[in-house]
């Protein structure tokens, strides 16, 4: 299992590795996005919203690994 801690919520998360996975998916996905500058803005969230809810299930959890990837 892996341990992250969010400094700003004080949260600790452990995840499996299929979780740590999912996580470090969505942070290059995020990365990608970013350095592309991809136009369709709405489009973009709606995919992070739907690996998010792969991630954790609800917009809580995509908001806090947003977070962590920030």
């Amino acid at each position: 299992h892996w341990t992250k801690e969010n400094r700003h919520h004080k949260t600790v998360f452990i995840f499996s590795d299929y979780i740590k996975s999912q996580l470090l998916y969505l942070m290059e996905f995020q990365l990608l996005t970013r350095l592309k500058k991809i136009r369709d803005h709405k489009k973009t969230q709606h995919q992070l919203l739907r690996i998010s809810n792969v991630v954790g299930g609800n917009f809580a959890v995509f908001q806090k690994l947003r977070n962590l990837s920030e």
